[in-house]
């Protein structure tokens, strides 16, 4: 029906009711008149202006998606730079935990240096006079 123009109405309970005002009982005649639209009737043709100005949209946004796939390539590269950075780290953490446990297995200490392997950690009182 909208191909031919009819007008859907309110809702009435369980049906619908549709519209067109060549389509009325007092006049049958009119019945003849009711055509199918067709592209060139519901749209009209694009005029030159309205065909440039989605060229000119057109190359805007494309120029804005490369823009934008080159800024994912860019955090893309970032983020991987981040997690090796984050798995060398780790890896730093964890050789110096195991050393730490490993140094803390022959001192008597619990994990912090003796005063002898490290004299310059020993830190010294002043004399109070």
């Amino acid at each position: 029906l909208h191909f031919y123009e009819f007008k859907k109405l309110d809702n009435k309970g369980s049906s619908w009711a549709f519209e067109h005002p060549k389509f009325r009982r007092d006049a049958p005649y009119l019945v003849y008149e009711i055509k199918r639209k067709t592209r060139t009737e519901s749209s009209g043709p694009a005029s030159r202006d309205e065909v440039q100005a989605l060229r000119d949209e057109t190359i805007v946004l494309r120029t804005q998606m490369t823009d934008m796939q080159a800024r994912i390539d860019y955090l893309t590269t970032q983020l991987e730079q981040v997690v090796i950075m984050q798995v060398q780290l780790q890896d730093a953490n964890n050789a110096l935990r195991s050393s730490s446990s490993a140094n803390s297995s022959h001192s008597s200490h619990s994990g912090l240096p003796s005063p002898a392997a490290a004299p310059e950690l020993v830190h010294k009182r002043p004399k109070i006079a």
